[in-house]
């Protein structure tokens, strides 16, 4: 009995770290510049003629926009994914910074 509970524990621990590691998501910051960015994509892709969006916020920094439109955009990655801009200032350095013309990277989920 006690080694068929065991069992049933490690393969529950399994499937969870399988889940965390293959499917769990965070959110990725985006910056000003991103999220005017996409908000001006969903206008032109979808014909929409609202002239207002807000920002949404997860911990003091923008994820995503509500359009007026009621369209939603949050940007999420998995939790297993590295951050680009964080890898790229650990390479320049610790006092470096990033510039205002870093490209926006644009994820597709569909």
């Amino acid at each position: 009995m006690l080694g068929e509970l065991a069992l049933v524990a490690w393969l529950c621990l399994v499937a969870y770290l399988i889940w965390f590691l293959a499917f769990a998501k965070d959110y990725a910051p985006l910056t000003g510049r991103e999220t005017t960015l996409l908000w001006k994509l969903h206008k032109r892709q979808n014909h929409c003629s609202s002239m207002k969006f807000e920002k949404i916020r997860h911990k003091n920094k923008v994820v995503g926009f509500r359009c007026a439109c009621g369209y939603e955009y949050m940007s999420k990655r998995f939790i297993t994914q590295r951050n680009l801009r964080a890898r790229a200032l650990k390479v320049l350095g610790k006092n470096a910074s990033t510039s205002q013309e870093d490209p926006a990277y644009l994820e597709r989920y569909e």
